[in-house]
């Protein structure tokens, strides 16, 4: 079978909307307290009923992302639409780009996403590695 699926790259400057999986996975890499005010500057609009609308769920949707090394954005800026993202280190472990991919939410089944998050990741990975993360020991 044959699936079509976008793919987006994008870095700390581009962090428009915290409710698509690369700005998600930027927004990981952000401090608590920078999390509470990028909410409160922004005042997390909501696209659809799965939108981030709430700091205390930016706040474990962030940590969420920072424990499993990425996120999961299912319809939640547009309906129908999910995707997967990672952050991106530097060599000091700041959070500086994400990658995500992206496609038709129906075809996102529980096996698919830990295909898609895996891939991510991987490739986040040996993005973060040509950018001088060491991998810890």
């Amino acid at each position: 079978m044959h699936r079509k699926a976008a793919c987006c790259v994008c870095s700390t400057s581009e962090v428009s909307s915290g409710n698509v999986a690369a700005p998600r996975a930027l927004l990981a890499g952000l401090t608590d307290s920078e999390l509470l005010s990028y909410a409160k500057q922004t005042s997390l609009p909501g696209f659809t009923a799965q939108t981030i609308t709430t700091p205390e769920t930016l706040l474990a949707d962030a940590g969420a992302t920072r424990r499993r090394g990425f996120v999961v954005s299912d319809q939640d800026v547009t309906i129908g639409i999910a995707a997967v993202g990672a952050p991106v280190c530097d060599h000091t472990r700041q959070v500086v780009a994400a990658i995500s991919v992206s496609s038709l939410a129906a075809s996102y089944s529980p096996e698919r996403v830990s295909e898609l998050a895996e891939m991510v990741r991987g490739v986040a990975r040996r993005l973060s590695a040509r950018l001088g993360l060491r991998a810890e020991n």
